[in-house]
């Protein structure tokens, strides 16, 4: 990993754990109410926001799997393009459909990880889109609504949907630009 990547990471791991300090949380959660005051910073800043420590770790662990995985298959760019470009539309597809507040990364860390699965060999692409499915399909079914590491904390099905739609999409915008780019 080249000194410029591992400093990026490094600041992202800073932004993320600093983002759940208590005094700090209320005024960077994804909240309705102040954002359509006009605090649009939430469409970004809601995704770094975790409600303990075990939310926080929980998420870390996923994030530093995802950006190892990018680093090693040359994906690393492209991961970090959808971490920070795809905050805000998550931000903004959660309030469309309704939600009035949201904190965590999990649902732009489905998306990582589906951009990351689309360009894996088809064999492999369709078991991994499928695991990714069924896990959706049971936590939808099961209701999904609480958090296995605090009860009292909904999980957002619907920023996981939206996340891996967004991974999809993403990689869908990336292969047409290089096309367009390469010709290839």
């Amino acid at each position: 990993m080249r000194r410029s990547d591992a400093l990026l990471v490094l600041s992202l791991l800073v932004v993320l754990s600093a983002g759940s300090y208590p005094a700090w949380q209320e005024y960077l959660v994804l909240d309705r109410e102040p954002l359509l005051r006009g605090q649009a910073w939430r469409l970004l800043t809601g995704h770094f926001v975790h409600f303990g420590t075990g939310h926080l770790a929980v998420n870390l662990a996923a994030f530093a799997i995802i950006l190892g995985w990018a680093w090693r298959s040359g994906r690393l760019g492209s991961s970090l393009l959808l971490l920070l470009a795809g905050c805000p539309v998550l931000g903004l597809l959660l309030l469309l459909s309704g939600a009035d507040w949201y904190a965590g990364l999990s649902g732009i860390l489905h998306g990582m990880l589906v951009l990351l699965i689309m360009r894996l060999p088809i064999g492999l692409r369709v078991a991994g889109l499928a695991v990714v499915l069924v896990k959706l399909l049971w936590q939808f079914n099961t209701g999904g609504e609480s958090n296995f590491l605090d009860p009292a904390l909904p999980v957002s099905q619907a920023s996981h949907w939206f996340g891996v739609a967004l991974g999809v999409v993403f990689h869908y915008l990336e292969s047409a630009a290089r096309v367009r780019l390469t010709g290839t």
